[in-house]
């Protein structure tokens, strides 16, 4: 994304997934999001897109994916995740 790479991890743990963005050069350094399974049934999670919007979403709400042991953590990021779901697909 924009010349920069990140890893990203989905863990389906047993009541909510787990979306775990890296940045690619500081392992140390990440951004978390929980969301409750039962608000997943129509959510692709691995979807790319997404994945670029949520990246995009927390840089913008403060992350420095260039800081070492930088990490930040959204819970029940469910509103987060239709929100920019609903933007991807009335968006260009």
């Amino acid at each position: 994304m924009n010349d920069t790479l990140f890893l990203y991890v989905v863990d389906e743990q047993a009541y909510d997934i787990v979306i775990r963005v890296y940045s690619n050069a500081l392992k140390s350094t990440y951004v978390e999001f929980d969301v409750a399974w039962e608000d997943t049934w129509d959510i692709f999670v691995y979807e790319p897109r997404l994945i670029s919007n949520l990246i995009q979403y927390a840089i913008k709400q403060g992350w420095d994916y260039q800081q070492k042991n930088n990490k930040m953590k959204f819970n029940n990021a469910n509103s987060i995740v239709r929100v920019l779901m609903a933007e991807k697909q009335t968006g260009p």
